[in-house]
């Protein structure tokens, strides 16, 4: 959802957007959902990580869109 995204800093016109899917080599980590379904809080990150095959297998067995903020 565009309302829901912002401007990074460089180039101008990439998106963050905490809901995206994650793509490694192209998505960061910002944050980790925590809490029980009916009141979920994300925790951010102290800083943007690199998204790799190996930290959206720790999603499993859900999607990791519902584990992490991407």
């Amino acid at each position: 959802m565009p309302g829901r995204c912002w401007p990074v800093r460089e180039p101008a016109d990439q998106q963050l957007c905490p809901s995206a899917p994650g793509r490694p080599g192209a998505s960061v980590l910002i944050g980790v959902v925590t809490g029980t379904p009916g009141a979920p809080r994300v925790m951010p990150t102290e800083a943007p990580l690199e998204v790799t095959p190996e930290l959206l297998a720790l999603a499993g067995p859900v999607s990791p869109s519902e584990v992490f903020r991407l």
